[in-house]
């Protein structure tokens, strides 16, 4: 037997972040704008006067446990637990949804609605400055960020060699890699194969996973910025959780040098390795990351197998195989794009990601 609808919604309310995304449709009355009837997304963004594509991955995200419904007609609706949202509700919890949070001032969400209203990260208008800018002459957050990020690469990539076939690519460049957890653990699978480690300078420092895995000798240590200058001639480029800190421009700009450093490669490889979003909400950690995203990058976003289609299409590149791992995890695999034509919107890449082989 389910929850009572009032029952589920003091849990979404009592759990940070889905407490952070819940208080934001309360703070933009959300609930209150639907009770009298579905509505589009531009209906809904220009009565609230919010920005229309950051509505939309709130209400995504919303929707995906289960505070609103997308219909099949595209619009957005309420749901027996956004109906306890509601002031005149027998078993409202609207107040309990609007209480402070622990530690908000110190969140990067503690300005989540604001960012739902411009578009614009939360983190520029309480820190003036980008999060990677503010790392950059921050050491001892950065160095946090980075222990973080090499922490959780090495849980990852177990999964991560069991879903893909790394040893028949014998040069193998991460990019964007930190630490080398990722590429440490690569090395120590395929001896054959030798590597390139790229980041930024400071980043690449002390790479501790790449002495810890004994392969230093068979791996390049390079420091420098990734969206400037590659390293030429590999023969698979491994991009992880680097393409959803950025907007699309930014990431056809490294795929397209991606494109360029494969060269006439028709065997090379480029690994994209991220969440993948459903084409419609569901349950999925995805789409909570993408309210931090949301939160914390200016472009950044989660994306669907239809986005990152789109995206490499545009830099010269097509999407194979999509590789399921035993996490949220999925790895993308793209090669150089052998037709000339490409979708020129996400609507015609959704339609022909049917044609996609899909390892799902």
């Amino acid at each position: 037997m389910g929850l009572l609808p009032a029952t589920a919604l003091f849990h979404l309310i009592t759990n940070h972040p889905t407490a952070r995304v819940v208080r934001s449709a309360v703070e933009l009355n959300i609930p209150e704008i639907l009770q009298d009837g579905p509505l589009y997304i531009n209906t809904l963004a220009a009565i609230i006067g919010a920005d229309q594509a950051a509505l939309s991955r709130l209400m995504r995200a919303l929707c995906s446990i289960g505070v609103f419904m997308l219909q099949a007609n595209e619009q957005y609706s309420l749901t027996p637990i956004s109906e306890a949202l509601l002031p005149h509700h027998k078993h409202t919890l609207k107040f309990l949804a609007l209480r402070p949070l622990p530690d908000e001032e110190h969140s990067l969400w503690g300005d989540l609605t604001n960012s739902v209203r411009t578009g614009h990260p939360a983190f520029e208008s309480s820190e003036k400055e980008g999060f990677f800018e503010h790392l950059s002459h921050n050491k001892t957050e950065a160095k946090h960020f980075h222990t973080g990020m090499t922490r959780s690469s090495l849980a990852q990539a177990p999964f991560i060699l069991s879903a893909f076939e790394f040893s028949p690519y014998r040069f193998i460049v991460d990019l964007g890699g930190g630490q080398g957890a990722l590429l440490g653990e690569i090395l120590k699978a395929c001896p054959k194969s030798r590597g390139v480690l790229m980041d930024l300078p400071d980043v690449i420092s002390n790479p501790e996973p790449i002495i810890a895995a004994n392969v230093l000798n068979r791996c390049e240590i390079v420091g420098g910025d990734i969206f400037k200058q590659i390293p030429p001639n590999g023969d698979l480029y491994l991009l992880k959780a680097i393409l959803h800190d950025w907007s699309d421009d930014v990431c056809i700009r490294l795929l397209s040098h991606c494109r360029q450093a494969l060269k006439d490669n028709a065997d090379g490889r480029i690994l994209i390795i991220e969440m993948v979003l459903p084409e419609k909400p569901s349950p999925h950690p995805g789409f909570m990351m993408d309210m931090n995203l949301l939160a914390l990058t200016p472009g950044g976003r989660q994306r669907t197998r239809a986005d990152f289609r789109l995206l490499l299409n545009k830099a010269g590149l097509t999407l194979i195989k999509v590789h399921r791992t035993d996490s949220p995890l999925r790895v993308l695999e793209a090669r150089i794009r052998k037709r000339n034509r490409i979708p020129s919107s996400h609507k015609e890449a959704l339609a022909l990601s049917k044609y996609n082989t899909v390892l799902e």
